[in-house]
C-alpha cells in the first residue's frame, strides 16, 4: 500500500505547513498590533 504511505506523509507535511503558516501570521500580527 504505497499510495496510502503517501497520501498520509502528504497530509501530515500539509499539516505542518498549515501550523507554520498560522504561526507566522500570528507572529506577524502581533508585530503590527506592537507598531500600532
Amino acid at each position: 500500500m504505497p499510495h496510502a504511505i503517501a497520501f498520509v506523509m502528504l497530509g501530515s507535511a500539509l499539516a505542518q505547513l498549515n501550523e507554520v503558516i498560522a504561526f507566522v501570521g500570528f507572529m506577524g500580527e502581533s508585530a503590527i498590533a506592537f507598531v500600532m
